[in-house]
C-alpha cells in the first residue's frame, strides 16, 4: 500500500469512528442518530477530498453538543439576548482607536 493509500484509510476510519463516537453520544442521550443516504455521504466525502469542508474540533462539537442538551426555553432567552446586544465599536473604530 502506498503512503497515499494509507494515509486515505486512515482519514477514512477517523470519520468512521467520529461518526461512531456521535452515534454513542446521541444512544446515550436518548436521541436517533443522525444518519444520512448514501448520495449525502459521498457528496460530503467528496467536499472534505477537495478541502472544503473540515470535521469540526472536538471543542466545538463539545460546545454544540451542551448547546443541544439545553432547554428549548433556555436556548431563546440566549438568542433573544444575543438579538437585542447594544452595538459596540466596528473592528475598524478598534484599529483606529489602537492606532491613535
Amino acid at each position: 500500500m502506498s503512503p497515499v493509500e494509507l494515509e486515505k484509510e486512515l482519514r477514512d476510519l477517523k470519520e468512521r469512528v467520529e461518526r461512531l463516537e456521535q452515534m454513542v453520544a446521541h444512544a446515550l442521550q436518548g436521541q436517533r442518530p443522525q444518519s444520512q443516504p448514501p448520495a449525502v455521504e459521498a457528496f460530503i466525502e467528496d467536499l472534505r477530498q477537495k478541502g472544503l469542508l473540515i470535521t469540526s474540533p472536538p471543542t466545538i462539537l463539545a460546545s454544540a453538543l451542551r448547546w443541544r442538551s439545553l432547554p428549548p426555553e433556555i436556548q431563546e432567552m440566549i438568542r433573544q439576548e444575543a438579538d437585542h446586544l447594544p452595538p459596540g465599536p466596528t473592528a475598524s473604530e478598534l484599529i483606529l482607536q489602537d492606532r491613535r
